[in-house]
């Protein structure tokens, strides 16, 4: 003979009651997310010499990116356009094709 296991059996009220929790801890988490990123962009324009100059050091957006913990190098390279005032730092760079595709792939959806 097998046993069955009856489910839990929660009540309405509890799961609505549940949902609710894990909405305030979803909107706790979303905010303390958004902090961070904030914090991360001012230490970028903080360390914008330092990233700049281990970009050109490098050669590479993605090495930099990767080193100073950026998302991709789409937005590491628009750092360093803002960072150097201009496109040029980038054009050169190892991967500057890879960066453009990527753009154009981010620009077109």
């Amino acid at each position: 003979m097998s046993e069955t296991i009856e489910p839990d059996k929660k009540t309405y009220e509890e799961l609505l009651a549940e949902i609710d929790k894990l909405k305030n801890k979803c909107d706790e988490l979303t905010k303390e997310n958004n902090k961070l990123i904030s914090k991360i962009n001012n230490l970028r324009d903080i360390q914008g010499y330092e990233i700049s100059e281990f970009f050109f050091d490098c050669n590479s957006l993605k090495i930099t990116a990767e080193k100073y913990f950026y998302d991709d190098i789409v937005e590491c390279g628009y750092d360093l356009i803002e960072f150097q005032g201009c496109t040029d730092a980038i054009k050169c760079a190892d991967d500057y094709k890879e960066y453009c595709r990527l753009e154009y792939d981010e620009n077109s959806n």
